[in-house]
């Protein structure tokens, strides 16, 4: 009776409290996990009617719905859904990725916290964020005379040009700022939070999985742009596209494991000055042992010694940097993806005059 009076008097573990409200997308995630059916097939709905709204536009406008650049209107209305989409697809890769990372923390009572941070923006910097992409958005429209062309083809009026132009870039700023606070948060991790074990690097690998899937999901977006714009030719506006977005995807690859490389890196030359002292000190007693005539110990020196050389060979195979062997060719292919989009669509425009 007392045994089950104290069981039942035991205080229950405090509910989790989140270090700070999430980010307007991270309420759209929330909501559309709530849907029946898979978040695919929501995003995929989401550019449907994107597609429609143009089209309705353009009829109140007084224009044929399905006249112009119908195309260059459906890949605008796929890019204004896709980048929400990878936002999503990305979430569900860090939480997956955190997972099995979990062994790999010196303290896993923070796993909660740190969980928390890498899958959700904080609101008022993420708001901001997008509400000033879509300022841009908007001026990029009014005031590149270069774009004016595509806008009247796919959009029909400039209102309604303003109107998909802003929120194109209120989601895909986000998308932007996104990446970049995940990816940071690895970095974080990494470097804060990260126990290196040499002999259980599994763990300790699992989170460049997202950074890599981040890198090939910004080539993604900047794919569809580069499509979107070979109608445009402009020569001035690729690069303004493309270079950001390059840099973004090498960087959201490489710099948040740094700090695990450099871990990793340290925690490897430990090993080998500790396991070179032991290789020293049996060396020293073997010689020791034939120049004495101690030749019954000489065998099991020599194991050690053996033993002791294996050991050396296997640390310096051990890797440094946080991936498996084939994960940067795959990032460094996805990479080179956007510059050979560009480089036919720059022969094609000089071979067409």
């Amino acid at each position: 009776m007392t045994k089950t009076r104290a069981t039942a008097q035991a205080p229950r573990p405090a509910p989790f409290a989140p270090p700070y409200p999430p980010g307007w997308f991270d309420k759209v995630i929330f909501l559309v996990d709530r849907l029946p059916g898979s978040y695919l097939v929501w995003y995929g709905a989401f550019a449907l009617a994107s597609f429609a709204l143009v089209s309705l536009a353009r009829l109140v406008s007084g224009l044929p719905p399905f006249a112009g650049d119908l195309p260059g209107r459906a890949l605008a209305s796929f890019m204004l859904a896709f980048p929400a989409f990878l936002m999503h697809y990305l979430n569900r890769a860090a939480a997956g990725a955190f997972s099995d990372f979990e062994p790999a923390l010196r303290a896993p009572e923070e796993a909660g916290v740190l969980r928390y941070r890498l899958a959700t923006t904080p609101a008022v910097p993420s708001l901001l964020f997008s509400l000033g992409g879509a300022a841009f958005g908007v001026l990029f429209v009014v005031a590149s005379p270069e774009i004016k062309s595509y806008t009247d083809a796919v959009f029909g009026t400039l209102w309604t040009a303003i109107l998909f132009g802003a929120l194109a870039w209120f989601i895909n700023s986000h998308f932007t700022y996104r990446v970049v606070f995940q990816v940071s948060q690895v970095s974080r991790i990494y470097d804060r939070h990260a126990r290196v074990r040499l002999s259980a690097l599994g763990p300790h690998f699992a989170l460049s999985r997202f950074t890599r899937r981040a890198a090939i999901a910004s080539i993604f977006v900047l794919t569809g742009y580069l499509i979107g714009f070979a109608s445009v030719g402009s020569q001035a506006l690729t690069p303004l596209i493309i270079l950001p977005n390059l840099l973004l995807a090498a960087s959201v690859f490489v710099l948040p494991l740094l700090g695990a490389h450099r871990r990793l890196e340290a925690e490897r030359e430990r090993s080998q000055r500790a396991t070179a002292q032991l290789m020293e000190s049996a060396l020293v007693r073997l010689h020791q042992d034939v120049e004495r005539g101690q030749y019954r110990s000489a065998p099991a020196v020599k194991d050690a010694v053996t033993a002791l050389d294996i050991e050396l060979s296997r640390l310096a195979r051990i890797p440094t940097w946080p991936w498996n062997p084939g994960t940067p060719r795959g990032v460094a292919a996805a990479v080179l993806l956007p510059v050979f989009i560009w480089l036919i669509q720059f022969g094609l425009q000089r071979l067409l005059g």
